[in-house]
C-alpha cells in the first residue's frame, strides 16, 4: 500500500533542492506535495469507516467528517487541512507571487505547512473514527 506521509517527507527533501527555474517553482509544488500528503492519509484514514465520494467533492467531504467527530482532535485535523489547503489552492491556481492572505511563497511557509502536514499524521493514529 503507497504509504502517503511519504509525500510528505518527499516536499521536505524538494523544498531543500535548488532550482534552475526559480524557488518559487520549488515552494509551490511542496506546498502541493505536503498538502496532498496529509489529505491523503486523512481520507484513508476515514475510508475504513466511511464511504467517500470519488470525485473533487471528498476534498470537503473528508474535512466535514473530520469536524463532525465526537473525537476533539478530528476538529484539530479539519482546522489543519483547511489552513494546508487554502495555501495549496493559491499556490496552484494563483499567478501572483504571494497567497491571497499575503504569505510569500517562501521556505518558512513551507516548513509551517509540512509542521502541520506531519501534526495531522500524527493526530489521526491517536483519532477515534
Amino acid at each position: 500500500m503507497f504509504d502517503w506521509e511519504k509525500l510528505i517527507d518527499l516536499a521536505e527533501e524538494v523544498k531543500n533542492m535548488k532550482s534552475t527555474v526559480g524557488d518559487e517553482f520549488i515552494y509551490r509544488s511542496v506546498i502541493n506535495r505536503t498538502y496532498y500528503g496529509a489529505f491523503s492519509n486523512a481520507r484513508l484514514s476515514l475510508e475504513m469507516k466511511y464511504r467517500l465520494p470519488t470525485d473533487r467533492t471528498i476534498h470537503g467531504e473528508c474535512i466535514t467528517k473530520y469536524k463532525s467527530l465526537s473525537d476533539s482532535r478530528g476538529r484539530v485535523i479539519a482546522n489543519l487541512l483547511i489552513g494546508i489547503k487554502k495555501v495549496r489552492d493559491d499556490a496552484d491556481y494563483n499567478e501572483s507571487t504571494t497567497t491571497k492572505d499575503g504569505y510569500a511563497y517562501t521556505i518558512d511557509l513551507c516548513d509551517r505547512l509540512i509542521a502541520d502536514a506531519r501534526q495531522v499524521c500524527i493526530l489521526l493514529k491517536a483519532c477515534k473514527i
